[in-house]
């Protein structure tokens, strides 16, 4: 099944432990990586577990549903994780979906149309005294 998965770890953490975390991530996923996205250190909307910021990574993948419940499993387990979001994905992936810049629209129809005598709406309507 394909998924995307968006891994949030403590910020605290140096730089081999996290390639160590990632590194393990990826064993336990046993999965076949599409594309992964390092997003680097962020700044939270709120805090999380007494933390301001967080370290993110995001991971499309397939895999098995037996590796995913295991990395849940070690996800609950492990102190160095602060959340993690899975999403499973149907067809394909947001990266490959077309934008609104490829899609070509049919041109707009014509507003106002004329009525019988050939005057628009706007015209045939009386003008009140107020406005005169």
């Amino acid at each position: 099944m394909k998924y995307e998965i968006l891994i949030m770890m403590f910020p605290n953490l140096t730089d081999k432990k996290r390639q160590d975390l990632i590194l393990k991530i990826e064993k336990i996923l046993n999965a076949k990586i599409i594309k992964k996205e390092d997003w680097g250190l962020r700044k939270l909307a709120y805090k999380i577990k007494h933390q301001d910021q967080s370290y993110y990574l995001l991971y499309y993948l397939e895999t098995d549903i037996n590796d995913l419940n295991q990395f849940k499993k070690m996800v609950s387990i492990n102190k160095e994780i602060m959340r993690i979001f899975i999403l499973k994905h149907e067809k394909k992936w947001p990266f490959e979906m077309r934008t609104s810049k490829d899609l070509k629209f049919p041109e707009r129809k014509q507003i106002r149309r004329d009525n019988k005598n050939g005057q628009t709406n706007l015209e045939k309507r009386p003008i009140k005294e107020s406005y005169k």
